[in-house]
């Protein structure tokens, strides 16, 4: 029996959705100085990913019909703001890392052009939100177990780092002169947890309220409430916020639509019942742990030290933006850069700025940055002349495209870690995925 390229590359997604965000790699080089940002290594994400660029490669090579390229208006500064990555690398104080983490770059958007062009042709949209949903409730049932315990699980092939809350730079705050550990699941950071969870909760959305049949169906909801409960764990303030402002937006966003909800018998009962229980869930949680919200609710700049190392990494970024506007420090290299400048921060300290506009500004320079900028604007101007958020569907992938951008504001990994990256770039493709015409489902028949 012939199992066609298409089916291969059909599965092939499957385990990528499902398994991008588990911590599976081989590191090179690897000791007990070993740094992330300035590290090289190979992760199973991405031997998936360069099995689908061989697949890919060859149907264009031997059909026809899958030889024409063609460019949209966003994929100029797109091109740009890679010649401008790579520049980047002459001025690196470590040119080798600046060229691996510019490798990592093209992989990525590479990665992005390909899921543009194949998603809704290989894999339907519903089943990459279902993928993303069932990786995602795995990941919080290892995190809620981590909270749990205090502790890691020993989970080491799934990627689990050791955990203890007095380990330096593991993920803690103090609560009543205690320790906590957030939840990491099997990902490298309580933040990068978060963004695999509302990934994975948008896509129980997805699924849950434009399914077939009737009724909100409330055994479904189980998975839904491992991830809100796993995403509260992590308590990661930015994207925990996020979250709920864009659970805010998406019915006013959809309001628009008033033929629509008028018409429709399965919508409103199944946004009814979401709402309900995700009420429910976090006044339950806000009870049990209102210490725990208490702490790191308060946002003191003299006391938060998150806060404070966000402020700090900014001002040393802009510092160097002012005296390599041109190419910058070298994609990579600013923790080197500033490694060199401040001798005299802790190991762990040396970490990328918390802001990726900041960090492209200061590793590739402001030209680079301009075409970053420059491709946003484009790929979310398509986006709507694409859809013009005819199909109710839409709204979700516009508002994950704000929020992957939004947190891009607050933290560096959507563009600096495995994980991060590939939510960045998965969205933004979803986006881009969407078709020329603008469309209308009709939810009562499916």
């Amino acid at each position: 029996m012939k199992i066609s390229l298409e089916k291969i590359e059909r599965w092939l997604l499957i385990i990528f959705l499902l398994a991008f965000s588990f911590q599976i790699r081989f590191i090179f080089d690897y000791d007990a100085s070993f740094i992330e940002w300035t590290g090289r290594f190979i992760y199973l994400s991405d031997l998936i990913i360069g099995a689908l660029f061989i697949s890919k490669f060859y149907r264009w090579w031997r059909l026809k019909s899958e030889r024409k390229l063609s460019f949209r208006p966003s994929d100029y500064p797109l091109i740009g703001f890679l010649i401008f990555a790579l520049l980047s690398t002459t001025q690196a104080i470590e040119g080798a890392i600046g060229l691996f983490r510019w490798l990592k770059l093209v992989e990525f958007v590479g990665l992005f052009w390909y899921l543009r062009s194949e998603v809704r042709k290989i894999i339907s949209l519903e089943l990459v939100f279902k993928c993303l949903l069932w990786g995602g409730v795995i990941q919080g049932a290892i995190g809620i177990l981590e909270y749990i315990r205090q502790a890691d699980l020993g989970l080491r092939f799934l990627g689990e780092t050791i955990l203890k809350p007095s380990m330096a730079g593991v993920a803690t705050f103090l609560v009543q002169g205690n320790l906590i550990l957030r939840s990491y699941g099997a990902t490298p950071h309580p933040n990068i947890l978060a963004g695999v969870l509302v990934l994975a909760i948008f896509g129980f959305y997805f699924n849950y309220l434009f399914r077939r049949g009737f009724g909100p169906n409330l055994k479904s909801l189980w998975p839904y409430l491992i991830l809100v409960v796993a995403l509260f764990l992590t308590f990661s303030r930015v994207i925990e916020l996020s979250w709920i402002l864009a659970g805010v937006l998406f019915p006013i966003i959809l309001y628009r639509f008033k033929k629509f909800w008028l018409s429709s018998f399965r919508l409103i009962p199944r946004l009814v019942t979401i709402f309900s229980v995700t009420l429910i869930a976090l006044l339950v949680l806000l009870v049990i742990f209102f210490p725990e919200i208490q702490s790191r609710a308060t946002f003191s700049g003299g006391t938060d030290q998150a806060l404070n190392l966000r402020l700090f990494y900014n001002q040393e970024g802009i510092s160097s933006i002012y005296l390599r506007p041109l190419f910058g420090v070298g994609i990579g290299n600013f923790s080197l850069s500033l490694l060199k400048n401040q001798p005299d921060l802790l190991a762990w300290q040396y970490q990328p700025i918390h802001n990726i506009f900041i960090l492209i500004g200061t590793e590739i320079g402001l030209i680079g940055l301009g075409f970053f900028i420059t491709f946003l604007i484009l790929l979310f101007r398509e986006f709507w002349r694409a859809t013009r958020l005819a199909d109710p569907r839409d709204p979700f992938l516009l508002i994950l495209g704000g929020l992957v951008v939004f947190w891009g504001l607050f933290d560096h990994f959507p563009v600096t870690i495995q994980q991060g990256m590939i939510i960045f770039w998965l969205v933004l493709a979803l986006m881009a995925s969407s078709k020329s015409e603008p469309r209308l489902i009709d939810i009562k028949n499916g």
